[in-house]
């Protein structure tokens, strides 16, 4: 069952005045959130991996290509990601989204602005962040919507409009994480629909995870047909390739 979104907000404000313990490390912090030794590690990987891709984040091969837009042709503008899916954020997404811990989201929200600050990304003060819905069945399982959770705790720290239900599914699918690219955009085709209400404005797409940017390239094409005037992507966790290839090498 999914929690309030009172009960969330005041569970929130109590971890901000307690101390507790890194996720990572189990070192005393205070406020729900990674020490400064396990942020560092987490984010690592995006600063000592190799040049990437000023587009949609991804790590460039050994030629400067990105193996991702040369076969999307994104029309989204450029995505911002916090950390590389990889150790030791993959254990942070792990407890988020499987463990059920909601309340890790503004950890991970204070995380991603951080590194915001740090690499001097900057959305404009009109950007409206609007999260990836997630289907019913994530729902159920969960109890909360992980790209929700992340927008709205980014919102705060931002000081940004979040709008939870201006885009939204036409119809259900399974999970992704197990389909090629040619799956996961013929299964993206046609799935998002969004309000009159994008029109005239700027948005920034935030998800968990982004791994092809079949996803983000949809919400995109939605947005900008209803007269979005730029759309970006915002997430938490960008898949290098060779993660996947271990995906598909492990099922």
């Amino acid at each position: 069952m999914a929690y309030s979104l009172r009960l969330r907000e005041w569970v929130d404000g109590l971890t901000l005045w307690l101390p507790g313990e890194c996720v990572l490390c189990r070192s005393t912090v205070q406020g729900g959130l990674l020490c400064n030794i396990c942020a560092g590690e987490a984010c690592r990987s995006m600063t000592t991996s190799g040049r990437r891709c000023p587009r949609c984040c991804l790590r460039l091969d050994a030629r400067g290509c990105c193996h991702d837009c040369a076969a999307l042709v994104p029309v989204f503008g450029q995505v911002f990601a916090a950390v590389d899916y990889t150790f030791p954020a993959n254990l942070l997404l792990l407890q988020f989204k499987q463990q059920r811990r909601f309340v890790l989201a503004k950890t991970l929200a204070t995380l991603m602005a951080d590194r915001m600050r740090d690499t001097r990304y900057v959305l404009p003060d009109d950007t409206i962040l609007v999260p990836v819905p997630a289907t019913k069945a994530s729902l159920q399982r969960r109890g909360f919507n992980p790209a929700a959770e992340l927008a709205a705790q980014l919102a705060r720290r931002l000081g940004l409009v979040c709008k939870h239900h201006w885009l939204y599914r036409h119809h259900e699918t399974g999970p992704q994480k197990f389909l090629n690219r040619q799956q996961r955009l013929a299964g993206t085709a046609e799935l998002f629909g969004c309000s009159s209400k994008v029109a005239g404005h700027r948005f920034a797409v935030v998800d968990d995870v982004m791994t092809t940017g079949s996803t983000l390239n949809a919400v995109s094409r939605v947005l900008l047909a209803a007269g979005a005037t730029a759309v970006t992507g915002v997430v938490l966790a960008r898949t290098p390739v060779r993660e996947r290839l271990n995906d598909v090498l492990s099922r």
